[in-house]
C-alpha cells in the first residue's frame, strides 16, 4: 500500500499538453448531460514509479456507486471508488485512500468559480486522519491527438492534521473531467500516472 503523501494518480493523454486554466462562469446544470462517471475502456498505461503496466479499465456499478479497475494479467494495479447522486458527484476512495465521508468533487448545478468545503477523515492503511478541503472549480483547455479539449477543473486543497500539536500536512488533488467523456486527467501528487489512449 502507498503512502499517501506519494501517491499520484494522474490521467494524461499521449501528446497532451494544457493551457492555463481560467474561471468563465459556465453553468452546467444537470449531472446526467455532464456525465461525471463516464469512462473509456480502451487499454492504458499505468505508470508506478516510472515503470510503465499495461492495464485494461473495468468499471463496475452498483446502485450509486462506480468503481473503475486497472487490470493487467487478471491483478488489479488501481481502483478508484465513487458515488453520484442526482446533484453530486462524490470520490470515495483512490490511491488506497478513504474519504469518509465521501468527498463531493461535484455539485450540480455547477457554475464554473463555484467552490465548497468538506471536512472528515482520510483513512490510510488503517489510520484514520482527520483532515478538511476546499474545493474549487474552474475550467481549462488540453490538448491531445491534435485537438483541444474543453474541461472542467477541480482543484481540491486538503489540509490534514497527522501530527498532533503540529501545523497540519498539506496537498492538493486536481481532477479534470470533459463533460460527457468523464474523468480524462487527474493527479495526486508526483509518484504515478495513467495514459489512455488517444482519441
Amino acid at each position: 500500500m502507498k503512502p499517501w503523501l506519494q501517491v499520484v494518480l494522474c490521467f494524461s493523454l499521449l501528446g497532451m499538453g494544457c493551457h492555463g486554466s481560467k474561471v468563465s462562469g459556465e453553468r452546467y446544470p444537470s449531472r446526467v448531460d455532464f456525465k461525471p462517471a463516464a469512462v473509456r475502456t480502451d487499454p492504458t498505461t499505468l505508470l508506478l514509479a516510472g515503470t510503465p503496466y499495461p492495464v485494461t479499465v473495468k468499471p463496475f456499478e452498483r446502485g450509486d456507486d462506480i468503481r473503475f479497475d486497472f487490470v493487467s494479467h487478471d491483478e488489479v494495479f488501481e481502483s478508484e471508488l465513487y458515488e453520484q447522486t442526482a446533484t453530486m458527484f462524490f470520490v470515495i476512495e483512490a490511491a488506497d485512500e478513504r474519504y469518509v465521508p465521501a468527498m463531493p468533487i461535484l455539485r450540480f448545478p455547477l457554475t464554473i468559480g463555484d467552490s465548497w468545503k468538506w471536512e472528515g477523515e482520510i483513512v490510510s492503511s488503517g489510520i484514520s486522519y482527520k483532515a478538511g478541503a476546499t474545493i474549487t472549480t474552474g475550467s481549462e483547455d488540453l490538448y491531445f491527438s491534435g485537438m483541444k479539449h474543453h474541461t472542467v477543473r477541480v482543484l481540491v486543497r486538503i489540509s490534514l492534521e497527522a501530527n498532533p500539536g503540529k501545523s497540519p500536512l498539506e496537498r492538493e488533488l486536481t481532477f479534470w473531467f470533459e463533460p460527457g467523456k468523464g474523468i480524462i486527467k487527474r493527479e495526486f501528487g508526483s509518484a504515478s500516472e495513467r495514459e489512455p489512449s488517444p482519441w
